[in-house]
């Protein structure tokens, strides 16, 4: 479950209104380009309600759309997403700190929980891409 938080209003996916017994508005039904428009530069993005994901987003400028390229679109970015149900920011940091030590008991876990594979600090433009490619 997720919700943004723009200009003071709680935009989220339909069923958050039924799971917190409050009403939401659609993000559904909902422009980002609206907000940007209306010059809001900041908002922020909840992720996993149980691990608390918070991301502030600040909107640093806008381009016009160029009518080949397909949207949303992901230009840069850093690091691996963390992995799922790994306890939230602090869990993530815990996760990272066990994999930095050698000499911590956790180490191996960590590795075999994971996947041998995952690397902290590697970022996949265009996996990111072919996954937004789906939302569309």
């Amino acid at each position: 479950m997720w919700r943004f938080e723009i200009d003071g209003e709680e935009y989220g996916d339909d069923v958050l209104d039924e799971v917190f017994e409050r009403e939401f508005i659609s993000a559904r039904t909902s422009k980002l380009s609206r907000f940007v428009e209306a010059g809001i530069k900041r908002f922020h993005y909840t992720y996993d309600f149980e691990d608390n994901w918070v991301h502030t987003i600040d909107i640093e400028r806008t381009l016009e759309a160029h009518p080949k390229v397909k949207y949303p679109r992901c230009i840069d970015g850093k690091r691996a997403c963390p992995p799922e149900s790994c306890g939230g920011p602090w869990g993530y940091e815990n996760v990272l700190e066990s994999l930095a030590d050698l000499d911590l008991e956790e180490h191996e876990q960590r590795l075999e929980w994971l996947d041998d594979e995952f690397d902290a600090e590697a970022f996949d433009l265009d996996g990111i891409n072919r996954k937004l490619a789906k939302t569309r």
